[in-house]
């Protein structure tokens, strides 16, 4: 019998290239893609769920580059994690800045400061992905262990440009023709551009650490 996997469900290809290592089976979509994906995944194949990527802070002490290991996520539904998480956060500490509480999780990315708060304020949580909500469901439905490890890469007080909800295609992968229309189109959140790629660079590398950090199967294969 083949040995079962840890599922790292991603919103975009180079998360999911970062999380593939021996052990880690990855999927990449964008969330209006990610359902569909996802029920096609063997569950029998699957040891445990992982949401692998980045997200955005909704704290005032959230910052890009630190990882958030969520100890419940919140939104239109609520799903609890795995107290695994606990010990993922104490093994990464010393190296990275981890933070522990909710992360909510919507279908689009949040774009302004504005809606940021919001969110923090309806559901008290201290950071925002688009993915975790889908990934949890699929692992609950199946009675698999689930935990993120999500790398922030833009801050509260940070806007994100329009773009970034049409810049992914149902593959994982940027939409680069799609990317072009929309700064043709709306060609003021140029200006947003440096500070997203800078923040985004931060956290790809913790995500990198953290996947060379945790080894084989994201340190989860002994939970599923």
């Amino acid at each position: 019998m083949a040995a079962r996997a840890v599922l790292a469900v991603c919103g975009i290809a180079g998360e999911a290239r970062i999380a593939a290592r021996a052990g880690v089976s990855t999927l990449a979509a964008p969330p209006h893609a990610l359902g569909a994906r996802l029920a096609a995944v063997d569950p029998a194949s699957i040891s445990a769920v992982v949401s692998f990527g980045l997200a955005g802070g909704l704290a005032a002490g959230v910052r890009p580059g630190d990882l958030v290991i969520a100890e419940r996520i919140v939104g239109r539904e609520s799903f609890d994690c795995h107290p695994v998480g606990a010990r993922l956060a104490a093994s990464l500490s010393p190296r990275l800045m981890v933070h522990r509480g909710s992360i909510v999780a919507i279908d689009a990315p949040v774009l302004t400061p504005a809606e940021k708060r919001a969110l923090a304020a309806a559901h008290g949580a201290i950071a925002v992905d688009t993915e975790s909500h889908l990934a949890a469901r699929f692992a609950e439905a199946h009675g698999l262990p689930f935990v993120t490890l999500r790398a922030v890469c833009d801050p509260v007080d940070q806007p994100l440009p329009p773009l970034a909800i049409h810049a992914v295609g149902a593959n994982g992968r940027l939409d680069l023709p799609a990317i072009v229309s929309e700064i043709a189109r709306r060609p003021g959140q140029l200006a947003t551009l440096p500070a997203t790629a800078w923040g985004t660079a931060r956290a790809m590398r913790t995500l990198r650490r953290v996947s060379t950090l945790l080894g084989a199967g994201l340190g989860l294969l002994a939970i599923g």
